[in-house]
């Protein structure tokens, strides 16, 4: 993957991993012009224009029927957002089965580890490192508020959702992909 199909791919997995990250929400709207994007790219490639290279298209189809058939199931029994399911369906139309597979290996491995340290932090099993974060948290913050202001807004901004920024880990592993797979 090359061009604009490799520009494409960082620019959705960087939105995706900011506003997942921060407000655990995946934008439909922003899944909606990446695929607009892929579309003119694909065209583009089509008629002959620069438009980079890509995985040819039956591969980028089965990878998308593939990632969204593969994590609905994991909607269904709330598991998962809608946003995670619909975001690895684009990543599986941008990178293919054999790309979206590991994506989708080390983006799990990476929840996991997100997923233990949330619960030794809830469970202060360590307590040490429960409160390593409230000292950070006044350190960082200097005494002005500006880091609980933040935290507030944010807070705010979730409008309740909580959970695992999987998403945000899924475009992680996506950047990380071509590194990962030479590894392998």
């Amino acid at each position: 993957m090359s061009g604009g199909y490799l520009v494409l791919l960082w620019v959705l997995c960087g939105v995706v991993f900011v506003t997942d990250w921060l407000f655990r929400r995946v934008p439909n709207r922003l899944l909606l012009v990446v695929l607009a994007a892929y579309v003119v790219l694909r065209v583009a490639d089509w008629a002959g224009l620069p438009a980079g290279t890509a995985i040819d298209l039956q591969s980028s189809l089965v990878g998308g029927v593939l990632a969204f058939v593969f994590l609905l199931p994991f909607y269904a029994f709330r598991a998962m957002g809608a946003g995670d399911v619909k975001y690895f369906a684009v990543l599986g139309l941008l990178m293919g089965p054999a790309g979206v597979l590991v994506v989708w290996l080390a983006g799990t491995a990476l929840t996991g580890v997100h997923a233990v340290m949330q619960w030794i932090y809830a469970s202060e099993a360590v307590p040490a490192l429960a409160n390593l974060g409230r000292v950070a948290g006044s350190w960082m913050d200097g005494g002005g508020g500006r880091l609980q202001r933040l935290a507030t807004w944010i807070h705010d901004k979730r409008q309740g959702r909580r959970g695992i920024p999987y998403a945000a880990y899924m475009a992680i592993a996506a950047v990380a992909q071509p590194w990962i797979s030479a590894r392998l």
